[in-house]
């Protein structure tokens, strides 16, 4: 609890002549809550373009999710989301009898959840399987650990393990492979950078 994380965000790749262009901003945070009298973490997540760029596509993401501090369990979840003229409204609270029974997540208490995950250094070449919830359905999904890298950042370089997620193609993402989760080698599993396949437009 406590812990915000900003990031930076561009659109492109660095190696086209044109090279990546600043894009949004987003941030994560996560504090401690009290639901049904028990103690929580309120989770919180948003993203938003730049002016400059919400002249060629505007894009405003909020999402929050509580979820219980023992097993992560996400207990409800809430998407705002807006890309141009699409928007997407989501509020969705898990079964009570069924927070205990099974792993509940939705796409941001799962990434607190992994974060969590044990030895990922001794699981390089492994898969990690997992289940989540989106926009009223569940889904299936998993993670490739696909090993350590030094990266450079604006902290300077910093041990991270190399991570490639299964995305849903479709409307956001143009292809299921091509992304790719750096996250710091320690325990806290800070995602450093996020390099994704998306469709704009």
């Amino acid at each position: 609890a406590g812990e915000t994380l900003k990031y930076k965000i561009s659109y492109g790749r660095k190696n086209k002549k044109l090279g990546a262009l600043p894009a949004a901003n987003a941030q994560l945070s996560i504090m401690d809550t009290v639901y049904n009298n028990k103690p929580a973490y309120f989770l919180n997540a948003s993203g938003k373009t730049s002016k400059l760029f919400s002249l060629f596509m505007k894009v405003e993401h909020y999402y929050s999710s509580i979820i219980d501090t023992i097993k992560l369990n996400t207990i409800q979840y809430s998407m705002d989301v807006k890309e141009g003229k699409y928007m997407k409204n989501t509020q969705f609270i898990f079964p009570a009898d069924s927070i205990n029974k099974q792993q509940n997540s939705d796409l941001l208490g799962l990434g607190y959840r992994l974060r969590k995950t044990e030895n990922l250094q001794s699981q390089i070449g492994d898969t990690l399987f997992f289940t989540y919830h989106y926009e009223d359905q569940y889904y299936e999904s998993y993670m490739n650990i696909l090993g350590e890298e030094i990266i450079k950042t604006k902290f300077g370089k910093i041990k991270s393990l190399k991570l490639s997620p299964l995305l849903e193609k479709g409307r956001v993402f143009k292809s299921e492979k091509g992304a790719f989760i750096w996250v710091s080698s320690d325990n806290m599993r800070i995602p450093l950078k996020i390099e994704l396949p998306v469709l704009v437009g």
